[in-house]
């Protein structure tokens, strides 16, 4: 049995730890509590908890050199409201008070006592119009078990809520990401709440690939067209594989000009990303076959010298 070198995400003291031994250990430097699985920290417990995900994944989507980094991270989100990067991510903080959460719980009694009395009205009005003619009693009837639905739906807060924020001092604060961190060569993806944060991913970018999928939607009847681009981050080959966020573009068909001024504005995020972090990720897009078949969309792409020069701009990688 070997022991392995692991560093304290707390205070940055090295410790040794038998591999294949999961147990919980104090850090004797800083007092930490450290949650070891045999092969990996997967727990820090300081004045706050920092989770970090189990298993065989473990190896995709950290490094283990980088939990202290990931610690400091996590601490400036909680204390200073810091969250990714725009670019090639999202994320935000907020924070949740009791009295939010009560005049919450009391909107969503009151909606519910308006939709029992709709529902009500309407099931008079189904009565009285079922024997001479079903379907329009019907027609009465439906927006009413609608309302009723989202009335009785899952609500916003619950009073478990009530109860954890007043434990927590009246408010609490919440919130995730998932992108690059400022100044940084790492990309995170995260949700914490309240002492309690919650690592899925960080890893150095330069292991990242981005695909892109080109999507067209109708709107249906009542909605307007859409098209937009939809990102997701790509590590260790399709081992793992996260949506991060849409690129919205005007709606076109794809013709060269169109093809021109998406590229510029993925382009264009591209190299703001690299202004701040140094790293310029390599890029996957792909056509569905909404507008127009992607062999179609590649042939044009490669019959023009602009369009050429830009696609090779996104898909290389520093």
């Amino acid at each position: 049995m070997e022991d392995i070198d692991v560093i304290c995400p707390a205070c940055h003291e090295t410790l040794l730890l038998p591999e294949d031994e999961a147990n919980a250990y104090e850090c004797p430097k800083c007092d930490a509590g450290l949650v070891w699985n045999g092969k990996h920290l997967t727990g820090v417990k300081t004045n706050r908890t920092f989770l970090f995900v189990n298993g065989p994944e473990f190896d995709t989507v950290f490094d283990s050199d980088s939990l202290a980094d990931a610690l400091d991270f996590a601490n400036d989100v909680m204390d200073n409201n810091k969250t990714v990067l725009s670019e090639f991510g999202q994320g935000g903080n907020s924070t949740v008070t009791e009295s939010g959460i009560t005049e919450s719980m009391e909107f969503d009694r009151g909606f519910q006592k308006v939709a029992i009395v709709i529902f009500v009205v309407s099931l008079l009005g189904f009565l009285s119009l079922v024997g001479a003619a079903g379907f329009a009693g019907c027609v009465c009837l439906a927006p009413s078990l609608l309302i009723m639905a989202i009335a009785f739906g899952p609500q916003t807060h619950k009073a478990s809520d009530l109860e954890y924020v007043q434990s927590a001092g009246g408010s609490y604060g919440v919130g995730s990401g998932v992108g690059f961190v400022s100044d940084s060569k790492y990309f995170t993806s995260y949700a914490w709440k309240n002492d309690i944060f919650t690592f899925r991913m960080f890893k150095p970018g330069s292991h990242l690939k981005f695909k892109f999928l080109q999507h067209y939607h109708n709107g249906g009847e009542s909605g307007s067209p859409s098209q937009y681009y939809h990102l997701s981050v790509v590590l260790g080959g399709e081992d793992f594989e996260k949506d991060i966020k849409r690129i919205n573009t005007r709606v076109h068909n794809a013709d060269r000009n169109d093809l021109l001024e998406d590229f510029q504005l993925i382009l264009a995020e591209k190299n703001r990303l690299y202004e701040k972090t140094g790293i310029s990720p390599s890029l996957e897009i792909y056509f569905n076959s909404s507008v127009k078949k992607p062999s179609h969309v590649m042939n044009i792409i490669k019959q023009d010298s602009e369009l050429t020069a830009l696609w090779e701009q996104l898909v290389k990688g520093n």
